[in-house]
């Protein structure tokens, strides 16, 4: 899953002109977004065990060719089928680029989505995080 600020491109063909300052207050705002999203991930988490839950964790953010990247993630690998359902009640409420494919003789289970709730919930505040850490990291 992937979020795209709108301005992106026209942002990183400055990137050459943005002070390293700036970059780092953008990879700052990025963890604490990624920070939000976490919290979230983990209050929308079914629990059984709590293994699930436990595992949520944050790749912090890293600047590599123009782009900054952080991740919020798990590798439990029963996850994706938490998240995504299986068989005839499998299904997905958020549009994703994944092929989800589901066994239609098998009756399978909801989707629970957790990772996915987490980031359409905070979007708004996302930006607005980001915006306002790079624009006080800046000056």
């Amino acid at each position: 899953m992937q979020v795209r600020l709108l301005g992106a491109k026209e942002c990183i063909n400055r990137f050459d002109k943005i002070p390293a300052k700036t970059l780092n207050a953008l990879a700052s705002g990025v963890n604490k977004a990624a920070a939000v999203v976490e919290a979230s991930a983990k209050m929308n988490c079914p629990v059984d065990t709590g293994n699930l839950r436990g595992s949520i964790h944050i790749t912090p953010a890293t600047i590599e060719n123009k782009t900054v990247t952080a991740a919020v993630g798990t590798s439990v690998e029963y996850a994706p089928y938490v998240e995504f359902g299986t068989g005839r009640r499998g299904g997905y409420p958020y549009k994703t680029s994944l092929d989800l494919s589901y066994d239609k003789e098998w009756a399978g289970q909801v989707a629970q989505p957790f990772l996915g709730k987490a980031l359409v919930d905070n979007e708004s505040r996302i930006s607005q995080i980001v915006t306002n850490t790079v624009v006080k990291g800046s000056v």
